[in-house]
């Protein structure tokens, strides 16, 4: 599942889709009987699955302004045209790379 993280427990399966994707999680519980159907027909056994949406973080301006005051990119660009950083905007990528 590319959009939730799922984890297997004794209690069962759980799914967690960051608020940001808040819209997958509802289009999962829509389909949660017919889930929990394909899964005891694997398996042949009745397993509980939680779906949950966990809150996203937010990050401070002054805690992106030192991430971008730390990437190696950043800095030489400052040095480079004697610069300086006024704002940070944060940047939503999916790639899991660094907000600078």
């Amino acid at each position: 599942m590319e959009e939730g993280v799922v984890s297997f427990n004794d209690a069962g399966i759980n799914i967690v889709f960051n608020g940001g994707l808040s819209v997958h999680a509802e289009s999962v519980k829509e389909n949660l009987p017919l889930i929990k159907k394909l899964i005891h027909d694997l398996s042949g056994r009745n397993i509980a699955v939680q779906i949950e949406t966990a809150k996203q973080k937010s990050v401070s301006k002054k805690d992106l302004k030192e991430d971008a005051l730390n990437n190696p990119i950043v800095k030489e660009a400052l040095e480079l045209f004697e610069g300086r950083i006024v704002d940070v905007i944060p940047l939503n990528n999916k790639s899991g790379g660094d907000n600078v």
